[in-house]
């Protein structure tokens, strides 16, 4: 699988979104391109290796960051260094990577058994529930209303 560059067609001071287009880059392949060419890369589900080097020729004032500044909203893994669009999508990652040390542990948290087991047992009519949430539920929905018409 190659790498991925957003480009902003005939964009070379200013980016503009509706001109924005992913080129993909086979493995292998060389890209060559004015300096003055808006780009970024983009997220990517692999670790890929790319090299970047700047052409310069006599007499052409050019300094390599003058397009640096046109990056999407882009989140980092601090283990691995996976890069993600979504910050949620990233939470989720960083919770699990393989990199991080305690990904075994968050694992088995997440898979953790309730603290408290059922039976809840509600105090005004005595019905049994397997789950908070369920008990919760019923006590919100019936027994409020049925204290309010009492009174």
């Amino acid at each position: 699988e190659g790498a991925r560059v957003l480009v902003y067609d005939g964009c070379t001071d200013v980016k503009d979104e509706s001109k924005a287009r992913v080129i993909e880059i086979p493995v292998g392949f060389c890209v060559i391109f004015r300096g003055d060419l808006i780009h970024n890369g983009m997220a990517y589900d692999r670790v890929n290796h790319r090299m970047h080097c700047y052409l310069t020729f006599r007499g052409l004032k050019w300094e390599p960051d003058v397009v640096s500044n046109v990056l999407p909203p882009h989140f980092e893994c601090q283990y691995c260094g996976i890069k993600l669009e979504e910050s949620n999508a990233m939470r989720y990652h960083r919770r699990y990577c393989l990199s991080n040390p305690k990904a075994a542990e968050n694992k088995l948290k997440r898979r953790a058994p309730p603290k408290r087991k059922g039976p809840y047992i509600c105090n005004v009519c005595e019905k049994p529930y397997d789950n908070d949430s369920s008990y919760r539920t019923h006590v919100a929905r019936g027994h409020a209303k049925k204290q309010l018409t009492e009174q």
